[in-house]
């Protein structure tokens, strides 16, 4: 999933200093043995200067990292990083061979849940099912998260990595709200494959892609209007049938981020708007649940289905890790206090 280990085994100044003191210039006594010792040693020499170009040759090849050392450092914006899927082969198509975990092949089928690189053979939901679980998968979660959000969803590091995410995360005072407005957040952008959706339909826009992803049976119009499908609300544990029911939540509020970092002058208007219509970052959930919530953080509003605090914290504390977001003292315990809930049941 990261780059490539670098190093090659070979130490290119050590290599090349006994060919140089064994090479043409070394002195022997005149005579038969003279033509056949040094045409030896111009052998040798030849040998030891091949093996001293082959690993400068996998540099240039990319083995040791050197092509990553000069592209240009992608720290600019506080943005996540992406799941570092690997690049779609030449002939377009994924198959479970290019992964190294089955993290990275969720992934494309979370992007992708029509599955059409067939990675879902079984259609269960876990592809490529013979490869290592990877961080972020179900078989990486430890416990269950209680009633498993929408099948296409992201799914949310383990408990133990969430445990540990949550240790790395900036503790402070919540920020101001002033200058604040859902306006800095341009949200259910048109364009939603800039922002890692797949569309069925070029007139979809994400709150219209997140109620596909989220729902079962999910029918639209021509002009990507939902007319039917159902959704299982996570938050209180009930499923809903009709759509108008159904909000797209911003697991951590647009709110809540803009006091916790994304009010910063650290945030341009077009980092907000990637966090405003990232898959990550949106969860269908029950109306009355989600305006109850509002801009709360755990510490203030918790899931009224208790067996889901689990994965909740864990999706806020992989949200606010990604986009380096800061806690609150309370909400940190309370981040804790529902991770300790995760064995539970």
């Amino acid at each position: 999933m990261h780059d490539a280990v670098e190093g090659t085994g070979f130490n290119d100044g050590d290599a090349g200093q006994p060919a140089r003191r064994s090479g043409p210039g070394l002195r022997v006594r005149a005579g038969s043995s003279t033509k056949t010792m040094a045409v030896i040693a111009v052998l040798a020499f030849a040998l030891v200067i091949m093996g001293c170009a082959n690993p400068q040759e996998k540099e240039r090849a990319g083995g040791s990292g050197g092509d990553k050392a000069a592209r240009p450092a992608q720290e600019a914006k506080p943005s996540r990083k992406d799941a570092a899927i690997p690049p779609l082969p030449s002939d377009g198509d994924y198959d479970c061979a290019d992964f190294q975990t089955r993290a990275q092949a969720t992934a494309v089928l979370n992007r992708e849940p029509g599955d059409p690189h067939y990675l879902d053979g079984d259609g269960d939901g876990i592809p490529c099912e013979d490869l290592p679980a990877g961080e972020g998968t179900p078989a990486d979660a430890g416990s269950p998260p209680g009633p498993a959000t929408a099948a296409g969803a992201p799914s949310p590091p383990s408990a133990d990595k969430a445990l540990s995410m949550l240790e790395g995360l900036a503790v402070g005072p919540s920020g101001s709200m002033a200058g604040y407005s859902r306006d800095e957040f341009p949200h259910w952008a048109s364009e939603a494959e800039r922002y890692g959706w797949k569309e069925p339909d070029g007139s979809c826009d994400v709150r219209d892609l997140a109620l596909i992803r989220d729902g079962e049976g999910v029918e639209i119009d021509g002009e990507c209007s939902i007319t039917a499908g159902s959704w299982l609300d996570p938050y209180t544990g009930r499923t809903m049938d009709d759509p108008s029911e159904v909000d797209i939540d911003h697991v951590v509020p647009l709110a809540n981020a803009w006091r916790s970092g994304a009010g910063s002058a650290g945030w341009s208007n077009a980092d907000r708007e990637t966090y405003a219509n990232d898959p990550e970052v949106l969860l269908s959930a029950d109306a009355g649940a989600n305006r109850a919530k509002g801009d709360k953080g755990p510490e203030a509003w918790k899931p009224p289905n208790h067996d889901y605090w689990c994965e909740y914290a864990r999706w806020w504390i992989w949200i606010k890790s990604d986009w380096h977001l800061t806690v609150n003292p309370a909400e940190k315990s309370s981040l804790r206090k529902m991770l300790g809930t995760c064995g539970e049941g």
